[in-house]
């Protein structure tokens, strides 16, 4: 059940809750609606809190597989190369860059000295599967092509394996 029909619901519950505890005169006994519409007798407001609780859909996290919303690839590349390839759905912030990467751009120069990592937003996406999927293919593929370095590394250092 989706979010804007189970809100629509949740308020029809709660208008027949106000109606019938004014019918019934600060009564006991109030009229929710169920599902499909069938009627079911909640006694009590915690029993009605306790039905809305039990019922209301569980938020799913943007790390999830199954997330649908806004997604990105994103690579951090240094003078040398390509270094990571990676995928986010915190967004993008005011410049156009992707969260994730950003933060991930300043914790390399800071610990490595080199100011030459930079970030670059690669694809958008509407789910995180399909953002993983490329994700995934863009690594094998880089790493087919470009192969191992000089010093017989992988050439995304930052990737260290794939999922």
């Amino acid at each position: 059940m989706n979010k804007r029909i189970y809100m629509k619901k949740l308020i029809k519950v709660i208008l027949l809750l106000a109606l019938s505890a004014s019918l019934l005169n600060g009564g006991m006994i109030w009229e929710a609606t169920k599902d499909a519409g069938k009627g079911a007798t909640v006694y009590g407001a915690k029993k009605a809190w306790g039905y809305y609780k039990k019922n209301k859909p569980k938020k799913l996290h943007k790390n999830s597989k199954n997330y649908k919303g806004d997604s990105h690839v994103y690579s951090i590349e240094n003078k040398k190369g390509a270094y990571k390839i990676g995928e986010s759905s915190q967004g993008k912030n005011k410049y156009g860059k992707s969260k994730r990467a950003e933060q991930q751009v300043r914790k390399l120069q800071r610990e490595t000295g080199d100011s030459s990592f930079k970030s670059k937003i690669r694809k958008d996406f509407n789910s995180k599967e399909k953002a993983r999927k490329y994700e995934t293919k863009f690594i094998e593929k880089t790493r087919a092509f470009f192969g191992k370095n000089k010093d017989d590394k992988s050439i995304l250092l930052g990737n260290k394996i794939n999922r």
